[in-house]
């Protein structure tokens, strides 16, 4: 296992799982940094332009964005990403998975088993904090087998298999699909809530019958804790590699990382009023059942305007520019405006119709989704750096929900030419609400605590996180951190001429 205090790197499938997972390695005093994605693929941006640091940052996540990728492409995205890290000297990786097993996630693990050399790699998808536990093999959503949650209806990786084991066998490469059966183990919930022996046993067994992606029941965090007992035990002998949620990487940190109590008191310390003076916009893109109630409690929100994105901007049919207005007359009305693709039902079915009178296939509408919300993101962006002045700097934050949203965004922010040569984001703070904070980086880290002079900031969260009154209770802070003075600059920064139409 990870020795106190050495580099860590962790493997995402997507960006809001980069940094949920990055987050209790963060709690422990760990400086985080994320690599970008390359902002016109948003694919890994792999290249030797960005060179790692251990004395400014002890984890680096690395995005590889395969929640939609081809099965066959994964073995060389992962290889690159191992490859990189391995320049780096992080030896040690965790791998972060979807909780509700979304993506191609048996060829990502096999990938990674490929890539790292590794004997096991130990899956523990388990969230026991959101009730997603693993029984008997089987993933539930507060007790439910996944696929009959929001993840069994999601509309672009719907999940159909609750099993873990046989949906390894499912999602793995097609040449491999035959001896799969000798590739996949399972240690069961009967073994696991004996203790961290048994399950070393079970592991080493595994290991010795030539399996290579092992499935570990858990129900609780107290599971999860004696899973990260037996694999520190378990590689002593043996290469494993840790893949889970957030809640295996929850028990694994203080195990990886060396903590400063200071640190971590600090960054604690840090979430407190970090809002003040910045501008915000938020992009709700998720269209789960719980993105909609989370909108829906926004309404009793007096300084938030709800914006919706027409399937007309969607598709490219229309121009950003009546939204762009109402960005800035939110802005001029000390209001946070929330741009939202959460429709109901009926504007869903409008804007697949439109698309197929526009011969657009289901594929091409989520591109054009992609593209249009980091284009908003790139305009809005671009705008906010021109209105700056040395004696009056406002910060931009921007927050999304949904993975695939945020990751739009992000690409977005580093398309602009405010953020010229944007290499890395790093992880600055934690709200109160549990929401990460990524600040871009250029050039040079700051303080755990601190941030780069007038970075452009991102907060992520999954479109499944929290419950219905998370969001509210996120953006009700936000307006109470903002004083008199700050709503002030919130009203007044933005000319009231149409500066942010797009050109």
């Amino acid at each position: 296992m990870q020795a106190a205090g050495q580099g860590i790197g962790l493997i995402a499938d997507d960006l809001t799982g980069a940094c949920d997972a990055s987050l209790p390695f963060f709690r422990c005093g760990a400086r985080v940094a994320l690599q970008a994605c390359d902002g016109e693929k948003n694919t890994p941006l792999l290249c030797d332009e960005w060179a790692w640091n251990s004395n400014e940052a002890q984890l680096l996540a690395i995005n590889i964005a395969s929640r939609h990728a081809a099965v066959e492409s994964l073995e060389e995205t992962m290889a690159l990403a191992v490859g990189r890290l391995k320049n780096y000297g992080l030896e040690r990786v965790y791998l972060k998975i979807d909780s509700t097993l979304r993506g191609p996630v048996g060829a990502f693990c096999w990938a990674a088993a490929q890539a790292l050399q590794a004997d096991l790699v130990v899956i523990a998808p388990a969230l026991p904090n959101s009730q997603r536990q693993t029984v008997g093999g089987y993933q539930l959503v507060a007790g439910e087998p996944v696929e009959r949650s929001s993840a069994g209806r999601d509309s672009r990786t719907p999940v159909s298999q609750s099993h873990v084991p046989t949906l390894l066998v499912e999602t793995l490469p097609e040449a491999l699909k035959l001896k799969a059966s000798d590739l996949i183990g399972h240690v069961p919930l009967s073994v696991v809530i004996r203790g961290a022996a048994p399950i070393l046993a079970a592991l080493q067994a595994a290991a010795k019958e030539g399996k290579r992606l092992v499935v570990v029941d858990a129900t609780s965090d107290i599971d999860l804790e004696q899973l990260a007992l037996a694999l520190e035990k378990a590689s002593l002998k043996l290469t494993v590699v840790p893949c889970g949620s957030a809640g295996l990487a929850n028990v694994l940190a203080p195990r990886w990382v060396a903590v400063d109590e200071d640190i971590a008191d600090n960054t604690a310390k840090a979430a407190n009023g970090f809002l003040h003076g910045s501008r915000c916009i938020g992009v709700m893109g998720s269209n789960t059942t719980l993105s909609h109630e989370q909108l829906e409690a926004l309404q009793s929100l007096e300084g938030v305007v709800r914006l919706p994105l027409s399937p007309e901007m969607i598709l490219g049919l229309e121009p950003l520019d009546a939204l762009l207005e109402h960005i800035q007359t939110a802005w001029e009305q000390e209001r946070i405006p929330v741009v939202t693709t959460a429709w109901p039902q009926g504007v869903v079915t409008h804007t697949l119709a439109l698309a197929t009178e526009h011969q657009l296939s289901p594929q091409a509408v989520y591109y054009r989704l992609n593209h249009t919300l980091s284009q908003l993101a790139k305009t809005v962006t671009d705008h906010h750096g021109m209105l700056q002045t040395s004696d009056n700097p406002v910060p931009l934050t921007w927050w999304a929900s949904g993975g695939d949203t945020a990751e739009a965004i992000a690409a977005g922010i580093q398309l602009s030419g405010n953020q010229p040569s944007l290499l890395a984001w790093q992880l600055v703070k934690e709200t109160r609400t549990g929401f990460p904070v990524l600040a871009s980086q250029v050039s040079g880290f700051a303080p755990q605590g601190a941030e780069p002079v007038l970075p452009v900031r991102l907060i992520t969260r999954s479109g499944n996180y929290g419950i219905s009154t998370t969001l509210h209770a996120f953006l009700s802070r936000w307006l109470l951190e903002a004083s008199s003075e700050v709503q002030t600059i919130l009203g007044c920064s933005l000319p009231k001429q149409n500066t942010l139409t797009k050109a």
